[in-house]
């Protein structure tokens, strides 16, 4: 009886363990406020003037080729910003990124997100014929231009520029007012980050809209739980889904 007992307990608290919080993640209180705000203004703001003047830069190129280089050599600049922001705090963070706990959560949550942007494509779709959004156009434009350059630059460091801009900075400081507050508001404004008001069908964008708000409350989830690691897996694998889908749709026709 007593082994039976005592086998119960290291069961819970194995389970304790994979799930409880852990005080190394990023979100935790060591990581600056003032950083967090500026990963935010670098993501939010900067990413919209840097996209300004590289557009300006790039007005040379033939004109197919224009909202590609900007996508792409826009969010390269960003990442070296944002890195650059937080670079004397890579040393304390680094052995998060060290754990199988992260990735292998953030591949559920990235499942899961999949399954769920099925389901919710598959139901509308009963009513109002889905087309593809503005934002979706765009990306598709790019990789069809670079293919390559879009799996490196939209699939993976897209994410992290993202997830270092919403999650870090956002959610963070958010969180630090109000947690439930700190997951609408920030699943809101990821989502209308997508969101293009001059699109010639309004009413095809606030339909997508839930696809992208759902998803930002889920990443933040995860960076919640177990950390940036988590919420740039999940969001990682979403977009290289995407991409490489893509990819392999086009070469097939």
């Amino acid at each position: 009886m007593l082994q039976e007992e005592q086998n119960s307990v290291n069961r819970n608290e194995r389970r304790s363990d994979l799930f409880k919080h852990s005080n190394d993640v990023l979100n935790a209180p060591t990581f600056a406020i003032w950083k967090r705000a500026i990963l935010l203004g670098v993501g939010l703001i900067g990413l919209n003037i840097v996209a300004v003047f590289v557009s300006l830069i790039c007005l040379g190129l033939p004109e197919s080729d224009q909202s590609a280089a900007v996508n792409l050599i826009t969010y390269s600049i960003i990442f070296l910003a944002l890195v650059g922001t937080m670079f004397t705090d890579i040393p304390k963070f680094k052995h998060i990124w060290m754990s199988w706990k992260p990735y292998a959560f953030g591949l559920l949550i990235g499942g899961l997100i999949l399954l769920l942007d099925t389901f919710y494509f598959e139901f509308v779709n009963l009513y109002y014929p889905i087309e593809t959004g503005s934002n979706e156009t765009s990306v598709r434009s790019v990789i069809d231009l670079y293919p390559v350059a879009s799996i490196v630059i939209m699939g993976i460091i897209g994410p992290l520029c993202e997830e270092l801009t919403y999650r870090v900075g956002l959610f963070g400081l958010l969180k630090k007012v109000n947690v439930i507050l700190a997951y609408l508001v920030t699943g809101v404004i990821f989502g209308f980050m997508h969101f293009d008001p001059t699109s010639g069908n309004i009413a095809l964008e606030f339909i997508l809209l839930p696809s992208y708000i759902v998803p930002g409350i889920i990443f933040s989830l995860g960076y919640d739980l177990f950390g940036l690691p988590c919420s740039w897996t999940a969001h990682s694998l979403n977009n290289l889904w995407a991409i490489i889908a893509h990819i392999v749709a086009t070469k097939g026709q």
